[in-house]
């Protein structure tokens, strides 16, 4: 299941986040767990951020219970949404665990 966390501030978010974020539930679904967006428009990221214009997201990793399932997770996560999403696993092992998402083409799109 796709959830928004409570500080997650969504409002703005690309249309194509939102279709990451529903493949990423149902890679979570396998390791029955929920997908979480702990952050999208909200939180302090670097300057030039995708954050800040809608087109970028953070879910949480801890729901993968397992810290080997959820490297496999973001491997599938990663083939599943293609060469126009980056996917950064970031802060493995620590309090700040999540998996960063961002939608940025490689080729030019028209919008």
């Amino acid at each position: 299941m796709l959830l928004i966390g409570p500080k997650a501030r969504v409002n703005g978010l690309r249309p194509e986040l939102w279709g990451a974020a529903t493949i990423a539930a149902s890679v979570w679904t396998k390791y029955n767990a929920d997908f979480v967006i702990v952050h999208a428009l909200d939180g302090t990221h670097m300057g030039a951020s995708l954050h800040y214009v809608g087109a970028a997201i953070d879910g949480r990793m801890k729901n993968i219970v397992n810290p080997d399932d959820r490297r496999v997770a973001i491997a599938a996560l990663t083939v599943a949404l293609g060469a126009d999403y980056d996917i950064l696993y970031e802060g493995e092992g620590t309090e700040n665990e999540h998996v960063h998402i961002e939608f940025q083409p490689k080729t030019a799109i028209n919008i």
